[in-house]
């Protein structure tokens, strides 16, 4: 397992918030597990 590296927090945070219409279906989608049934956190 890696490290945890503080100096990406802002960066992570960034991404999350800004994330494209395709990738915010895909999380949504993952999340109620409608993807072959699996389940993502």
């Amino acid at each position: 397992m890696l490290k945890y590296d503080k100096n990406l927090t802002g960066f992570s945070r960034n991404l999350r918030k800004n994330m494209p219409p395709a990738e915010l279906l895909l999380w949504s989608r993952l999340r109620r597990k409608q993807v072959l049934g699996l389940h993502f956190c």
